[in-house]
């Protein structure tokens, strides 16, 4: 269940792991210091499988949760520095029954949205004092 002030694992929702993408190797690790915590029978729990997913995020910009975090819930997610350096991530998570025909429209509407936003911080931040 998602509502405000509840925090998420990094290694097992979309937002988190296009956070943990975002983070220097070193940074990643100490992120990771502690075991992988199962939360369905999806969830990644070996680091080696979780680096190399990460690094496919690194490469596309897109990280996803098939149901690792909830069963029946699914995410695509982003993330991206602001023109300070600060992370934040974007994700939209559906059930999954209607996430799977809907991967590839909600991947597109995501990267726009971050491309969107990007835009409009580098904006706003050449126009500020």
């Amino acid at each position: 269940m998602s509502a405000v002030g509840i925090a998420f694992p990094l290694h097992c929702t979309a937002n988190g792991k296009a956070l943990l993408a975002l983070l220097p190797k070193a940074q990643r690790e100490r992120e990771l210091a502690n075991r992988l915590k199962r939360y369905t029978n999806a969830t990644i729990v070996e680091r080696s499988v979780l680096e190399a997913e990460l690094h496919d995020v690194e490469r596309s910009d897109l990280a996803f949760d098939i149901e690792e975090h909830s069963e029946g819930i699914c995410a695509v997610g982003t993330a991206f520095r602001d023109s300070l350096g600060r992370p934040y991530s974007l994700s939209i998570p559906l059930p999954a029954a209607r996430f799977n025909g809907k991967r590839q429209l909600l991947s597109k509407m995501l990267k726009k949205t971050r491309r969107v936003i990007s835009a409009s911080g580098k904006r706003n931040n050449e126009n500020s004092f």
